[in-house]
Formats: C-alpha cells, sequence, structure tokens
C-alpha cells in the first residue's frame, strides 16, 4: 500500500513541469464614390476599406512557388487576389462576389492542410494560409456589420438582451452563493434587484439604468488590488459583463443615419492598424487594432457579434497550447512496487502468524472531458500469504491467494483535483495446506488428527474468507482516499508556488485558460495577454500529434506579450549585466538554474576587433525592445537597441531585423541566420543626417552579423521527478503561420532524486467587496476533495485535438 504515496507525489511534482513547459490589415483610405450612369451612387462594398495594393505575402508571384498539379490553381488563386485588391475592373475590386470566390480557396487549403497526402507542399500551403484567411475573415465581418440594418433592430435586440442579462446574473448569484461569504458581494452589485427588474422588464429604462450602475462597476475593477481584479474576472463576472455591455451597445445607436459612415471609417481605421501590424508587429499597432475593434462593438447593432467571431479565430484566441499524450503520464506516474512484511494478530481464539508478500501496480488512465482533465487513478494489488493458526489443539498452515483492484475518479479544473470516492473490489481465499497437534507424530492417530484439523478449518474457509476480504478493504479504500486527497493538496500549492506564483509575479499569468481531456490526451490552452495587447490565432491546421511525448504550441502574441513585461525598454546594460538580468528573470520564473549560453547570443563574450570594436553596453528603446514575428519557417526577432562601441561615437537606439531560420534532423537543432540584417532609423532622418545614418547602420549591422552567428542546440533535456529522471528528445519542430510548435518525445529511467514536498498549504482568501460595503469576515475555503455527481464529463472525440476548431473563450482584460 506504500504505492499511494509514491505515485501521487509523482503527480505532484509533474504537474508544474507539464504545466511550466511551456513558458494582424490596410493603410487608410478616404471613401471615393462612384456613381453609375444615372449619376446615383453605387455601393462601394470594401473599397475605400482594402489598399490599392497586394499586401506582402499574397501577390501572384508568391503564389508561383506552387508548382506541379497545383500550379494552375495557383496561378487563379494569384490572379484572384490581385482582382480583389488593385483591379481597374470596379465590378471585382473589393466586392463581396470576389471576397466569397477568396473564401472558397481558403477552405480549399485547409482541405490540403489536414490532409496527409498534400503533406509534401503543407508549410509552403500554411503560409498562403495564414496570410490570407484572417484577411479574408476579418473583411467579411466588416461587411456583414457595415450591411446591418440598424432600423430593424428596434427594440428586440434590447429586450432579448436583458433578459440575457437576467440570466446570466443568477448564474453569477448561484456561483457567488456556491463559495465561502460569497453572497457578500450581492449587495455591492446590487444583484437581486437587477436580476427581478430583468426578469420582469416592466419599467426598461429602470433596468437599463441599474444595469448600466452595475456594468460601470464591474469596469472599475483595474482600479481595485490584484486578488479583486483577479476574482472579478472569473468566468461568471465575465460573461455578466458581457451581457451587460451588449445590452448597451444597443442603447447607445443613437445615429443610426450616420452608422455606415462611421463603421466604414472604423473599418477602414482597423484594416490599416492590422496590415501594419502584419508588417511589423510594434505594440502601437497592436493598441490601435484593439482601440478600433472595441469602437466597432460599441457602435454596431450586433455588439460586434460578427467582427469579433473573426478576431477570436485570429488575433484574440489561445496563445500556448500543451498537449500530454497519455503514455507519457503513465511512463511518469504508473507505478510497481512489492512489498513483504509479518502477521502476528489474534483472529477469534487463535495465534495468527505469518508472512505476506504484496505486488502492486499503480496507474493513470485519461478519460473524455470537456470541462477539464479526467482521469482515473487506477490500483491493484496481488497478495500472497503464509500463516500458521495456533490453538491449544492444533496448528494449522494456510496459504493464501487475496488481491484488490481499486479507482477512484479525478478532475482537475486548473486550480483544484476534484474527486469521487475511491471504489475498491477485494476477493480473498485462503487454503488449508496441513496441520500440526499434539498427536502428530504418533502412528495412524497422528496423521488422522491432522486431517480433522484440516477439515475443521476448511469448514470455517467462508468466515476467514470474509474476514480477509473486511480487512484488506478497511485498509485499503480509506487510505486511498486518504492519501490521495492529502497529495492533491499538496499538488495544488506546489502548483500554486512553483508556476501560477512566478507567473504572476512576472506578469505572466493567463486570462484565460481551458483544460480538456480524451481517451488518449490532455489538452491545455491558455492565453496571456492584456487590453492593449493581442492573442493568438486558430490552432497551427497542419496535423501534429505527440506519440509518447507532449506537443507544446507557442504563438507569437505570447513572445511579444512576455517580452513587454521583461521590461527592457529603456534601460542600459554592460553586455555582463544583460546577461545577469535575462538569467535572473528567467530563473525567478522557471524556478530552476537557466544557462543562457548557447541559447541566447552572450554579447560578454565579444573580443572586439578593429572593423568590429568590443561592445561596452547596450542601450534598449523606450518602446519595444524586442519583438518577434513567426512565418515562412523563420523566427523574425525585432530589436531597437543602441550600442557603445569600445573607441567609437555612441550608436542611438536603431530597429534592426534578424531572420532566424531553425531547422531539426538527424545531428539536431541548427538556428541560421538569414542572408541580411535589416537596420533601419527609428525616427525620421533629417536629408543633412542620412549619410551618418548609413554609416551606423553598416556598424550595426556588421556587429548583429558578429553576434547571430549559425548555432547549434542541443535536442535532449532531462528532469529529475522524484525517483524518476525524465528525458525529452525534440523530434519533430515547425515554424509556421505565427506558431512554433514542437514535439518532445519521453523517455523515463528509474533513480532521479527524491524531493521533500511542501509541508502545508497556504490557505487562499476569498477577497471581500471594497470598503463600505457590509461584508462578513474573510473565510478559508475549504480543501475541494468533493463528489463529481455535478460535473459534467461530457465526451470529447478523440483524435487529433490540436487540429480542432478555436474554442470560445473571453475576449478582454
Amino acid at each position: 500500500m506504500q504505492v499511494f504515496p509514491t505515485l501521487l507525489s509523482s503527480i505532484r511534482r509533474s504537474l508544474p513541469l507539464l504545466f511550466g513547459v511551456g513558458l494582424l490589415m490596410v493603410s487608410c483610405i478616404v471613401p471615393v464614390g462612384f456613381a453609375d450612369d444615372a449619376g446615383e451612387p453605387v455601393d462601394q462594398e470594401l473599397q475605400g476599406i482594402i489598399p490599392d495594393y497586394i499586401p506582402n505575402g499574397i501577390t501572384e508571384g508568391d503564389f508561383d512557388e506552387l508548382n506541379g498539379n497545383w500550379a494552375e490553381w495557383a496561378e487563379e488563386t494569384g490572379a484572384l487576389v490581385t482582382n480583389f485588391y488593385s483591379s481597374e475592373d470596379q465590378s471585382v475590386v473589393g466586392r463581396r462576389t470576389t471576397l466569397v470566390e477568396l473564401k472558397r480557396r481558403i477552405e480549399t487549403m485547409k482541405q490540403a492542410l489536414s490532409d496527409p497526402q498534400y503533406q509534401a507542399i503543407h508549410l509552403k500551403l500554411a503560409d498562403y494560409y495564414y496570410r490570407l484567411a484572417p484577411r479574408v475573415a476579418i473583411l467579411e465581418a466588416l461587411l456583414d456589420t457595415i450591411e446591418i440594418d440598424p432600423s430593424a433592430v428596434g427594440d428586440a435586440n434590447i429586450h432579448a438582451t436583458i433578459e440575457e442579462v437576467g440570466q446570466r446574473g443568477k448564474a453569477l448569484r448561484d456561483h457567488l452563493n456556491s463559495i465561502p461569504e460569497g453572497e457578500a458581494w450581492l449587495p455591492y452589485f446590487n444583484l437581486p434587484e437587477v436580476i427581478a427588474a430583468a426578469q420582469s422588464d416592466a419599467d426598461v429604462e429602470h433596468t437599463l439604468g441599474l444595469m448600466e450602475k452595475v456594468r460601470v462597476k464591474l469596469a472599475e475593477r483595474t482600479e481595485l488590488s490584484e486578488i479583486h481584479r483577479e476574482f472579478l474576472s472569473s468566468e461568471p463576472f465575465l460573461a455578466f459583463e458581457d451581457s451587460l455591455s451588449q445590452t448597451m451597445s444597443f442603447v447607445a445607436m443613437q445615429n443610426p443615419e450616420g452608422y455606415r459612415e462611421q463603421i466604414r471609417e472604423l473599418a477602414a481605421d482597423l484594416m490599416g492598424a492590422i496590415e501594419d501590424y502584419e508588417e511589423e508587429p510594434l505594440s502601437e499597432y497592436t493598441r490601435a487594432i484593439r482601440t478600433y475593434y472595441d469602437d466597432i462593438r460599441k457602435l454596431s447593432p450586433d455588439g460586434g457579434a460578427r467582427l469579433t467571431e473573426a478576431m477570436r479565430l485570429f488575433y484574440l484566441n489561445y496563445n500556448l497550447r500543451l498537449m500530454v499524450d497519455e503514455t507519457l503520464a503513465q511512463s511518469l506516474f504508473n507505478e510497481s512496487r512489492f512489498e513483504s512484511g509479518f502477521i502476528n494478530e489474534m483472529v477469534s481464539h487463535a495465534k495468527v502468524t505469518g508472512c505476506q508478500w504484496t505486488n502492486t501496480d499503480a496507474w493513470i488512465d485519461f478519460k473524455p472531458s470537456d470541462y477539464g482533465i479526467r482521469f482515473n487513478l487506477g490500483l491493484k494489488g496481488n497478495i500472497r500469504a503464509k500463516t500458521q493458526g495456533e490453538t491449544h489443539v492444533a496448528t494449522v498452515y494456510i496459504a493464501g491467494r487475496h488481491g484488490f483492484r481499486g479507482h477512484k475518479e479525478v478532475l482537475f479544473d486548473g486550480y483544484h483535483f476534484l474527486s469521487k470516492p475511491a471504489c475498491v473490489n477485494v476477493f480473498a481465499r485462503n487454503c488449508p495446506t496441513g496441520a500440526q497437534t499434539c498427536l502428530s507424530g504418533v502412528p495412524l492417530v497422528g496423521p488422522f488428527s491432522e486431517n480433522i484439523a484440516v477439515k475443521e478449518a476448511r469448514k470455517q474457509l467462508p468466515e476467514a474468507d470474509a474476514l480477509t476480504r473486511r480487512k484488506i478493504y478497511q485498509e485499503a479504500k480509506p487510505r486511498f482516499d486518504r492519501e490521495a486527497a492529502q497529495n492533491f493538496t499538496k499538488a495544488e500549492h506546489e502548483l500554486e508556488t512553483r508556476v501560477n506564483g512566478p507567473l504572476r509575479e512576472q506578469g505572466l499569468y493567463p486570462d484565460v485558460r481551458q483544460f480538456t481531456s480524451t481517451e488518449t490526451d490532455a489538452l491545455i490552452r491558455s492565453r496571456t495577454m492584456e487590453s492593449s495587447e493581442l492573442g493568438g490565432s486558430a490552432t497551427f491546421p497542419i496535423p501534429l500529434y505527440p506519440t509518447h511525448g507532449l506537443m507544446v504550441q507557442l504563438h507569437e502574441s505570447l513572445l511579444n506579450n512576455a517580452a513587454q513585461r521583461f521590461e527592457l525598454e529603456g534601460k542600459t546594460f554592460t553586455p555582463e549585466e544583460l546577461q545577469s538580468y535575462m538569467q535572473d528573470k528567467l530563473e525567478r520564473l522557471t524556478g530552476r538554474d537557466v544557462d543562457l549560453k548557447g541559447i541566447l547570443p552572450d554579447l560578454s563574450e565579444d573580443e572586439g576587433t578593429e572593423d568590429s570594436p568590443k561592445i561596452e553596453t547596450v542601450t534598449f528603446h523606450e518602446e519595444d525592445a524586442a519583438r518577434f514575428n513567426i512565418e515562412g519557417g523563420a523566427v523574425i526577432l525585432y530589436l531597437r537597441i543602441g550600442l557603445n562601441l569600445e573607441g567609437r561615437e555612441p550608436i542611438p537606439p536603431q530597429s534592426i531585423r534578424v531572420e532566424l531560420y531553425p531547422t531539426l534532423d538527424e545531428s539536431g537543432l541548427h538556428v541560421t541566420p538569414g542572408e541580411t540584417i535589416g537596420v533601419d532609423a527609428i525616427d525620421d532622418v533629417a536629408p543633412g543626417d542620412r549619410v551618418e545614418q548609413i554609416a551606423r547602420a553598416n556598424v550595426m549591422r556588421a556587429k548583429m552579423q558578429d553576434i547571430f552567428e549559425p548555432t547549434d542546440l542541443d535536442t535532449r533535456f532531462t528532469f529529475d521527478l522524484d525517483t524518476k529522471r525524465l528525458t525529452m528528445d525534440l523530434t519533430d519542430l515547425k515554424v509556421r503561420g505565427g506558431w512554433i510548435s514542437f514535439i518532445l518525445t519521453d523517455g523515463v529511467t528509474e533513480g532521479g532524486p527524491v524531493a521533500a514536498a511542501p509541508a502545508h498549504k497556504p490557505v487562499p482568501v476569498l477577497p471581500v467587496p471594497p470598503a463600505g460595503q457590509p461584508v462578513p469576515e474573510p473565510s478559508p475555503e475549504p480543501v475541494p476533495v468533493i463528489q463529481l455527481d455535478n460535473i459534467d464529463g461530457a465526451s470529447q472525440k478523440a483524435g487529433n485535438v490540436a487540429s480542432g476548431p478555436a474554442l470560445p473563450s473571453p475576449i478582454r482584460r
């Protein structure tokens, strides 16, 4: 039975590792009117919103890279894109009919990307898909929004959304009532009165007034403490706030006559910001995208529902995905043990002594769930026993073969482990093998007396077997439940201290997380994004699946948002200080020793030459010190840095663009810089300073070429987890469409060091409303080892979850 602590401790120690592995189109053009022969204006559709040039990456020349059987299709698609953006024929440029045809082409790409027989062109096709699909989706959504008739919306939408406010208000009320002292928040948001008013719908003006007050209070969460902000950003609050905002957006429609003109202007601004972002992912463009998107949501009669669907798909989605194959989880958590012990106890009037040997196997088994990672903890034990029962009359020798089978259903929702009581089945079989009496050794009488003793023992076998089963059950089931609860509590503590805590400290805690499982894998999705930032896109369409390992997918938005949290902007470092600063940040984030040598360029090793002097200090620009873009098989690094070189005039911050191409083969991982490194001035250069700027750029380019050299990286990573050592080999790598996707395949061996578990778990405290509200004292939240009766475990189709559709997620922070 000692297998339980080892098994559950492995889960506790491994969770932080599995969770830790991880650590946007067109310039603005003023609408131009066209007229038919009668002089009446013609519907311009998307003219004036799309640019009059073809964006990079989807020109006819770009599509020429597809050849063979796809050559004709590629030529037609390139011509179609050209007609949509820059044709002189007004019947096709920017028209919905052309847009619909482009949408069909995108569906063809998507089907081919999911079909293994087109694997030879998957990577090229993925580039076209990710460059074209977001543009078409956003433009179609904008066109739908522009064509909405505000006068047809009327009061119907307002009444419908008021009803939805009532429903989500009740869900929020039930949520607050289900947590300790949560009812203290009901008067703070005046929830009972809002729910009652929404349900009666008698006085719409009064109801809308109440709702606006609550909406404003929720929006003011940013002025509260961190614990209050996090509490008020949980899903029930976000859903309630969404319904409030949508209702108020309908009410805000004051000027239907000017609606289309305003929407068209905002649409042109949004597409211009998106195109700028796709060209270079600067934070000023992400802020502009979010601003124009929010403005359209406020103005649109449908609350921006059509645009929101497209934005969620390509710019506000999850930006980290982690898939863990069940075989990896089993190799970490499965455990086999052999134990032996002595037996010495009184049973009825007999003294029973002897030995027993127990072989126990424990394992983990994923189960389908859309609402958390569901799994079974399984246990199987086989017991062999040799005992002797002594009375004053005889000693009977007994051989026993017993066993037990148990399982415990567990759901991990991302925060807590929720479990059912263990189910344990026991079987026992005792068999007398001989006896010894006081007459043993006496001819004839001795064997006779021994047979009588054995027969009497056999008569008592049903009672003895039942007693054995009861004793095994009474020890196995309570111990299973007790040790599971203890170890899951420790696992929650370790997850908080080793993963969630450091993420919060570094500002990288996700605003949205989702946990699901199938029969064969567990999938974790998360998004790290603030109100002025962007998220990820729909899942990488090329089929990827980890076999006996895990898959990690990182979106460029996660890298960009993380770079902001590293707070390099405006700072000046010596090479040694920069290396130490980055190393300290990563160590605090991961809780592990980090060696950046071989991963990041080590400026401290720059010896300098006469043509390329040594770097004395590095100065980062006030904004966007480091940004990332992932496309065409390259990780494109944008740096805004200045250099102080030994014996030279300081070079002020320059905008640097470095392409890094990672490739994986049998000999390892190779990172090769692109042939050219772009260096440009950040601000406009006066005509008299252009010669000097060219000289600066040449020096900076030479220095960057010295720093970014071809590098070979190790593809094997080793982690020590309790009594096991986990070795992960990088076996697949794809860099396309904003995503870095890689697969790590595992090899687990015995012999890792044993780490001591934390002695206790800090008790989380429920936040209370701000001062001025009558609230009781905070109370501890109970450890959630509870029944699963009300937890929905709806099945999710097994298979390639990574290539499934994007799941809905909150859109604002």
